[in-house]
C-alpha cells in the first residue's frame, strides 16, 4: 500500500469518526455550554446592575460627606443662618447632585431643614412624611459615633425605595464634635429605573421583597436568593432569559427583588451554529481529503524541510543578523515571521545587555571615582575649617581700616572656594547632597542668570547668546539649591565652551508626565517630571567622549576658565542623588542637548531668607561641651562658640565626653558623627542618654545626614550642621537647639 493510500486512510476514518462524535456530543455539551454561557452574560448583566446601583449610592455618600464637612452647614446647625440655605441648597443643587431630598438634623434628633425635588416635573416637594417619621434619634440613620461614621444603603417607604446616605456633620477639617446628620436620598423610581435600562440596554423590574402579588418568576427566584446566593440566573421560557438580584436595605434585610430580562439570542445562535457547522465539517472534509494528496508534498512538506534547513544553517553559525527566507503567505510564513521577530528580539536584547553593562560598568566607575572623592573631601574639611572659621573670627576683632583686613579676607574667600570644591567632591561621593528643601528650578536658573559666574561666563563668551523658555507653572521638586545652581552653572558654562566662534544656548523647562520609559543615555522611568533642557548649537561630542563625558576630572575646556573637571561629573551625582535621569542628544558638528528629569513634589515653595542679627543667635552663658576628634575643630567650634558667648568645654572622643558628663553637666553637646578611633558619635548619645536622659545635642559632620544621624536624631539630638563651620550657621543651630 502506498503512502497516499495510508494517508487517504489515516485521514479519512479519523475524520469519519470526529465528525460522528462532534455531532453527537454537540447535542448535549455544546448546546449546554452555549446555555452555561448565556446564564454567565446574564448574571454579568445583573452583577453590573447592582454595581450601578451601589455606585450610585457610593456617590450619594461622596456628596453626602463633602456637605457634612464643610464649615458652612456647620455653622448652619447651630445658628439656623437662612442664608446657607438661600445660597445652598437651591432647585439647582439637586439635578447638579442627583438627589431628590436633603434632611439637616441637630444631635438632638430634630429637623433643622429639609427639602424635597422632583427631578422629573424640575419642581419642589416636601420630604415625604415617611421618612421623616422614620427619623427617630434611635433610627440607624442617626446613630453616628465617630467622626468617620457613614449609613449607605437602601429604604424602603410606602411611596418608593430611596437610595440614601448618611453622615455626621462636622468641620472641614473632619473635626468635632458633631453637631447633627446630614441625609442626602434618591428615588428608585421609574425615573431611575429607565436610567439603569438606557445604561444596561436590557429591561429591569425592582419589586419588594415582601410583595405578596409576586409573579411566579419572582417567587420562584426568592426562593433561590440568599444571604450565599444573592444572584440567580434562570430561562422564563424558551424564548427568555431572567436574571435576579436581592438588595438588603440599611439593616441587613431583604428588600427589593432586582429582575434582569434578555432574549436567549446565544442559545438559539448556538444551535444553528452546531447545524452549520456539522454541514461544513462534512463539505470540508471531503474537500480536504481530495486535495490534500495533491497538496501535501508541494505546500507542506517542501517548505517545512527549507524552513528546516534555514533554522539549522543561523543555529550553526551563531549569526543573530540573519534570518529565514518568508516565502508565500501561508502558515510557514507566518511561522518564518515568528521566527525572524524571535532572531530580532534576541538580537535586541543582545544589544541591550552590552549597553546595560556598558552603564553598568560606568556606574561603578563612578562610584569608586566618587568613594576616593569622598574620602579625600572628607580629610579636607577638617582642613577647611581653620581656613574658613578663624578668618572670619579675625575679621569682627580687627578694625574696618586694618591693611591686615585684605589679607585676612583673600584668606577667607581662598578657603570658601576650596570648601566649594570639597563640596563638588562630596557630591561625586554621594555623601554631600540632601534632597530635603522644596525648590522651584526656575528659580534656581533665574538666580544663576543674575550671578557673577553668569556676568564672567558672559565675559569670556561675548558671542553666546542665551534665550530661556521657562514653563511659568513648573511644579516643584525636593533638593538641594546650591547643587541644582551648580547644575545649571555647569551644563551652560559646558554649551558656552562648546561654541568657541559664539552661538545660542536654549535653556527651557517644562512639566512632563512619562507613561512608559525612555531608553536614552540613562533610563528613565514612568512618573511625573520637572524637566530641565540646555541645548546648544556647538561642536557637539564625538561617541567616544560622550562615554567619559561624566567621569571626574575628564575635560577638553580651556585650562584656568573652566573650573576642576568636577563640573559634567557633579551633574550626574547631582541628578542621580535627586532620583533624577539625563539624556543626551548630540551629533558632531550640530551641537548638544542635554535633557534633566527630576521627581515632582506636591509640597509648596516656603520664601524666608530673611538673615539674623548677631545678637539674634548669641548666647546667654550657657554650656556647651564639644565632642571632636580633630584638635582643630574643636578650637574654631570653641572660639566662634566662646565669641557668641558661650561657656565651652571640649574634649576629644566619645569615651571622654561620658566620663566629663558622669560628674558634670551641659545644657548642649555638640557631637562629631565621625570619631576615630574609639565610639563613634550615635553611640557617644546613647551612652550619655543613659546618664542624663533629656540631654540636649546638635551632630555636626563632613558628610551629608546619614542613617547614623537620623538615628541620634529619633533618640533627641536636634540640628545637624555640617562642616566647615560658619558663624551664623553654627549660632543658628546651637541657639534653636537650646530654645526648643
Amino acid at each position: 500500500m502506498t503512502i497516499r493510500k495510508k494517508t487517504l486512510i489515516a485521514i479519512c476514518i479519523p475524520f469519519l469518526s470526529l465528525f460522528i462524535i462532534l455531532y453527537i456530543t454537540s447535542q448535549f455539551i455544546l448546546l449546554k455550554g452555549f446555555a452555561n454561557l448565556e446564564e454567565e452574560k446574564l448574571t454579568d448583566k445583573i452583577k453590573q446592575t447592582v454595581n450601578i446601583i451601589t455606585h450610585d449610592i457610593s456617590t450619594i455618600d461622596g456628596s453626602t460627606l463633602d456637605w457634612a464637612a464643610w464649615d458652612d452647614t456647620y455653622n448652619f446647625i447651630k445658628n439656623r443662618n437662612r442664608r446657607y440655605i438661600d445660597a445652598n441648597v437651591i432647585e439647582e443643587t439637586f439635578p447638579h447632585l442627583n438627589i431628590n431630598l436633603m434632611v439637616f438634623m441637630d444631635v438632638s434628633g430634630q429637623i433643622v431643614f429639609s427639602k424635597g425635588f422632583d427631578l422629573h416635573t424640575k419642581e419642589t416637594i416636601p420630604v415625604p412624611q415617611s421618612l421623616i417619621k422614620l427619623l427617630s434619634p434611635q433610627n440607624l440613620l442617626l446613630r453616628h459615633t465617630n467622626k468617620g461614621s457613614s449609613v449607605t444603603g437602601i429604604v424602603l417607604l410606602p411611596e418608593c425605595p430611596v437610595l440614601i446616605a448618611s453622615r455626621p456633620i462636622l468641620t472641614s477639617k473632619v473635626e468635632g464634635p458633631i453637631r447633627g446628620t446630614l441625609i442626602m436620598g434618591r428615588y428608585l423610581d421609574f425615573l431611575e429605573i429607565e436610567h439603569l435600562e438606557k445604561l444596561m440596554r436590557v429591561p429591569i423590574t425592582v419589586l419588594r421583597f415582601n410583595d405578596k402579588q409576586l409573579p411566579p418568576d419572582f417567587q420562584t427566584a426568592r426562593a433561590l436568593l440568599s444571604e450565599e446566593a444573592l444572584f440567580v440566573a434562570q430561562p422564563i421560557n424558551n424564548d427568555f432569559f431572567g436574571g435576579y438580584a436581592l438588595l438588603h436595605d440599611i439593616y441587613g434585610n431583604p428588600a427589593l427583588l432586582l429582575k434582569v430580562k434578555t432574549t436567549r439570542t446565544i442559545y438559539h445562535q448556538g444551535k444553528i451554529i452546531i447545524s452549520y457547522f456539522a454541514i461544513l465539517f462534512l463539505i470540508t472534509t471531503v474537500v480536504f481529503v481530495i486535495i490534500i494528496m495533491v497538496l501535501l508534498e508541494k505546500q507542506v512538506l517542501s517548505p517545512l524541510l527549507y524552513l528546516g534547513k534555514s533554522v539549522n544553517k543561523i543555529t550553526e553559525t551563531g549569526d543573530l543578523t540573519k534570518r529565514v527566507p518568508i516565502i508565500g503567505t501561508d502558515e510557514f510564513s507566518l511561522l518564518s515571521g515568528q521566527i525572524n521577530q524571535m532572531l530580532n528580539a534576541l538580537e535586541q536584547a543582545e544589544k541591550q545587555r552590552h549597553k546595560l553593562e556598558a552603564q553598568i560598568q560606568r556606574a561603578q566607575k563612578m562610584e569608586a571615582l566618587g568613594n576616593m572623592a569622598g574620602g579625600v573631601a572628607h580629610d579636607l574639611n577638617n582642613i577647611l575649617g581653620g581656613l574658613v572659621g578663624y578668618p572670619q573670627l579675625l575679621l569682627m576683632q580687627i578694625p574696618g581700616d586694618s591693611p591686615l583686613r585684605k589679607a585676612i579676607l583673600t584668606i577667607q574667600q581662598s578657603g570658601e572656594k576650596a570648601a566649594e570644591i570639597v563640596l563638588d567632591l562630596l557630591t561625586l561621593a554621594r555623601r554631600g547632597v540632601s534632597i530635603s528643601v522644596v525648590v522651584n528650578l526656575n528659580d534656581i536658573i533665574s538666580d544663576y542668570l543674575r550671578s557673577l559666574e553668569y556676568e564672567k561666563l558672559k565675559t569670556f563668551h561675548p558671542n553666546v547668546h542665551l534665550q530661556t523658555n521657562l514653563k511659568t507653572d513648573l511644579l516643584n521638586i525636593l533638593g538641594s539649591p546650591i547643587h541644582l545652581y551648580k547644575t545649571v552653572m555647569n551644563l551652560v558654562s559646558n554649551a558656552a565652551e562648546a561654541m568657541p566662534d559664539g552661538g545660542e544656548i536654549h535653556i527651557t523647562t517644562e512639566n512632563l508626565y512619562l507613561d512608559r520609559p525612555i531608553m536614552g543615555y540613562d533610563v528613565t522611568q514612568t512618573g511625573d517630571y520637572v524637566v530641565l533642557a540646555v541645548s546648544d548649537n556647538g561642536i557637539g561630542i564625538s561617541l567616544e567622549d560622550k562615554e567619559k563625558i561624566f567621569e571626574p576630572f575628564y575635560t577638553k575646556k580651556i585650562m584656568g576658565r573652566s573650573g576642576t573637571g568636577l563640573g559634567m561629573a557633579v551633574v550626574w551625582g547631582t541628578v542621580i542623588d535627586h532620583n533624577g535621569h539625563i539624556d543626551i542628544h548630540t551629533t558632531e558638528g550640530n551641537g548638544t542637548k542635554f535633557t534633566l528629569f527630576f521627581p515632582v513634589t506636591r509640597q509648596e515653595l516656603l520664601r524666608d531668607n530673611t538673615p539674623l542679627r548677631l545678637e539674634e543667635y548669641g548666647g546667654k552663658g550657657e554650656s556647651i561641651l564639644i565632642v571632636d576628634d580633630v584638635k582643630e575643630q574643636r578650637e574654631i567650634a570653641s572660639s566662634m562658640l566662646i565669641k557668641l558667648g558661650y561657656a565651652v568645654k571640649s574634649v576629644a572622643s566619645g569615651e571622654e565626653a561620658v566620663d566629663y558628663l558622669k560628674n558634670n553637666s551641659a545644657d548642649l553637646l555638640m557631637l562629631d558623627m565621625i570619631m576615630d578611633p574609639g565610639i563613634d558619635g550615635l553611640e557617644t548619645y546613647k551612652r550619655i542618654l543613659q546618664l542624663h536622659p533629656r540631654q540636649k545635642a546638635i551632630i555636626v559632620s563632613g558628610f551629608s545626614e546619614t542613617e547614623q544621624v537620623k538615628e541620634a536624631q529619633k533618640l533627641g539630638a536636634e540640628q545637624y550642621v555640617k562642616k566647615p563651620y560658619l558663624l551664623e550657621k553654627i549660632g543658628r543651630a546651637v541657639r534653636c537647639a537650646l530654645d526648643k
